[in-house]
């Protein structure tokens, strides 16, 4: 549960997380640049000052935890957080209505955009994306769209609930034909979410969510490896199914190595000093009209077509001090953030807002600044349409409400003069 005593430690979550990758990656080093052995990754592994990559992490950890901790001595004003009474949370059918048309236009984007023959075959694993204008967008939609039928799964009965389940059974097969290592994040996303919603998780489902996670990064990572020439949902079906695709002997290594590979990348990046301070506004800038730049500078910003440079190696490689403002700056912020809300007496929002702060810290390790730039920028577009949707839904109950009022007054004042007139009929 959050409460405000316990913010700080959930927001230096990242922080451990990296001191922990950096430390697995030092102590595994040879077996993981053995696994390495051919491909792309194996360019990454051998030529990575590992050394310097592990500092990075430890240094960019430590910055997030000495934050928490300094934080987490200053007690702003406000109210504690307090879970309301009444059990689970319950949504409206008008709003879960609401709630399933967005989730169903995201989910459609994601498709589109992807491009629904791509999803279903297709000869190389990241196809020409079928609307190139919304590709940095592509990656976000349909785990928005995810979280949203969750959330209406968890809240609601009935049609709306049948109706969700369609649309994550969708959003799943969408994303295991994408070979997405998003894929390991829907249950984990699942299982926050029914937090927030109940203020509880059970043992049980936080097994089978940790496990359900550790199958879909393994599956994903030996259809990568395995598949050639091959890929979407019915070939990718097909290996499954006659079990010619997953080793799960060796799945452990893979995935282990997989999750830390970020360690050795930002080594290798922060080498290179390929990515330039005009790289940087580029990849922070939202306009449209930036993408046809970026367009051009992003063959030469990765180190295979398969594997883009990663937020943190981007910025370590301009300086080390900028890496860890950023730090300090994100955690700082998130920090302030959840205490407003949590402060406010809101049940899920904290949690929410956590697992967006999360799900960045882990696109910053894999993916490049601009991707992350994209995501948050996605969420503060989102969470300003959820703002300005409930300010319009708060005045249109106000305005309800003063008409039933008015109602009321109009048949109160009708009531009293009926009365007055049959009491002044019966003494005459």
């Amino acid at each position: 549960m959050v409460r405000r005593d316990n913010i700080a430690a959930l927001v230096a979550v990242p922080g451990l997380a990296a001191v922990l990758l950096g430390t697995v990656a030092i102590v595994g080093y040879e077996s993981f640049a053995e696994n390495a052995s051919d491909g792309p990754s194996a360019i990454v592994w051998q030529s990575a000052d590992i050394g310097r990559s592990v500092i990075v992490f430890w240094l960019a950890g430590g910055a997030a935890i000495a934050t928490s901790a300094i934080v987490s001595r200053a007690r702003p004003g406000g109210k504690a957080f307090r879970w309301r009474e009444g059990g689970d949370l319950v949504i409206s059918g008008s709003a879960a209505l609401g709630l399933l048309i967005g989730a169903s236009l995201l989910t459609l984007a994601g498709v589109l955009v992807y491009g629904a023959e791509n999803l279903l075959s297709r000869s190389t694993y990241i196809p020409q994306p079928a609307i190139p204008a919304l590709a940095a967008y592509a990656g976000f939609l349909l785990p928005s769209g995810f979280a949203i039928s969750v959330l209406v799964a968890e809240t609601t009965r009935g049609a709306a609930r049948f109706l969700a389940s369609v649309l994550i059974a969708v959003q799943v097969l969408a994303t295991f034909a994408m070979a997405s290592r998003q894929l390991a994040l829907l249950p984990l996303m699942a299982l926050a979410i029914g937090y927030s919603v109940r203020g509880r998780a059970s043992v049980t489902r936080v097994v089978s969510a940790a496990l359900a996670s550790f199958l879909a990064l393994a599956l994903v990572v030996s259809l990568r490896e395995a598949a050639a020439g091959s890929h979407g949902l019915g070939p990718y079906v097909t290996a499954v199914v006659t079990g010619s695709v997953v080793d799960w002997s060796s799945s452990g290594s893979l995935v282990l190595g997989n999750l830390v590979f970020a360690v050795p990348l930002t080594g290798y990046v922060a080498d290179l000093h390929e990515f330039a301070w005009s790289d940087l506004w580029l990849s922070m800038n939202p306009l449209p009209s930036s993408a046809a730049a970026w367009a051009a500078r992003s063959p030469e910003l990765r180190v295979h077509y398969f594997i883009p440079f990663n937020a943190v190696g981007e910025l370590s490689s301009l300086s080390i001090w900028l890496l860890l403002v950023a730090v300090v700056a994100a955690t700082l912020s998130t920090y302030a953030l959840v205490n407003v809300v949590a402060a406010r007496g809101s049940r899920m929002v904290p949690n929410l807002l956590l697992m967006l702060y999360y799900m960045s810290f882990a696109l910053s390790l894999q993916y490049n600044t601009r991707s992350v730039a994209r995501f948050v920028l996605a969420i503060v577009a989102l969470a300003g349409l959820a703002y300005a949707s409930s300010l319009v839904s708060r005045s249109l109950d106000l305005g309800h409400g003063q008409q039933a009022s008015r109602r009321l007054a109009h048949a109160s004042a009708r009531n009293v003069r009926t009365a007055r007139h049959r009491r002044n009929r019966t003494s005459s």
